[in-house]
């Protein structure tokens, strides 16, 4: 399939989210950082930022990153810094070891001198890099699978769907409690919006068998950090397929829980309503 550009892809979450789950648009994508608010510690926060999109590339299989991709990347997912400070802190990670530069002609790249460790304790993990670009990038590439799936079955297309729309929505919980972690994150949003992003989720997940619940939750719902399933840009066909596999063999839970959703989705929107009346 095709492969969108970061900007677009992310448009496409934002569209996915609005039509699968309203109630959350208001919050899903939201960032309080208070040292960058404030304007303290900004160097350090600068360094937490440059790591997290090196790690976002990693984790989709492209470890070599250079300047120009960590600019780009910084003013979609960030404040927009200068070229110059990028560079100032990428040679400043190379000379502390953290990073690798590699020269490929004229193009200098850089990746992580030693990969991240797996599975451990997020807040160890958020101390050094901002997982941020990772979960939003992760949630984009399986929007691409929500709009334009290189196959889908069209008798259980709506459950496909609703599968998906469940997954990001997993993805997105789970980036908003990592930033709760975060030495420069305000702790109370993140906190309220963690509890809020569960409950939704939950309702949507509660009536369905624990083979499918567990596949979302914790393996396509999660970084390969923590132990979920690599998600990369050119192995999204693999992905589709196990999601259609899943689909066919549950359809008839899914079924349900989508009627049951509905009916808790529909309160929810008119509760929202009338509070803006």
């Amino acid at each position: 399939m095709n492969r969108l550009e970061l900007a677009d892809r992310l448009d496409d979450l934002d569209k996915l989210i609005k039509e699968y789950a309203p109630e959350v648009y208001e919050f899903w994508e939201e960032r309080r950082d208070s040292s960058e608010d404030q304007g303290i510690r900004t160097g350090r926060l600068h360094e937490n930022h440059i790591l997290g999109i090196i790690l976002k590339h990693y984790l989709e299989g492209d470890p070599e990153v250079t300047t120009t991709d960590i600019e780009e990347q910084y003013k979609i997912f960030f404040k927009k810094i200068a070229r110059s400070t990028v560079s100032t802190y990428l040679n400043q990670l190379e000379k502390e070891g953290v990073l690798y530069k590699k020269r490929d002609g004229r193009t200098v790249k850089y990746l992580f001198n030693i990969p991240p460790p797996p599975d451990i304790p997020g807040f160890w993990i958020v101390r050094n890099f901002c997982l941020l670009p990772p979960y939003l990038s992760r949630a984009s590439l399986l929007s691409q699978l929500y709009f334009n799936p290189p196959k889908k079955v069209e008798k259980y297309e709506e459950e496909r769907k609703f599968f998906l729309g469940l997954t990001i929505l997993t993805i997105l919980k789970n980036r908003l409690d990592k930033c709760r972690l975060c030495q420069f994150g305000n702790r109370s949003f993140y906190q309220e919006s963690t509890e809020l992003m569960s409950s939704y989720i939950k309702e949507r997940i509660d009536v369905l068998p624990e083979e499918l619940r567990n596949f979302i939750l914790f393996e396509l719902g999660e970084l390969p950090l923590f132990n979920g399933i690599k998600v990369e840009p050119d192995k999204l066909n693999e992905i589709n397929e196990k999601i259609i596999d899943y689909v066919e063999r549950f359809h008839s839970d899914i079924e349900f829980q989508i009627s049951v959703s509905k009916h808790r989705q529909k309160v929810h929107l008119n509760q929202m309503d009338s509070k803006t009346k």
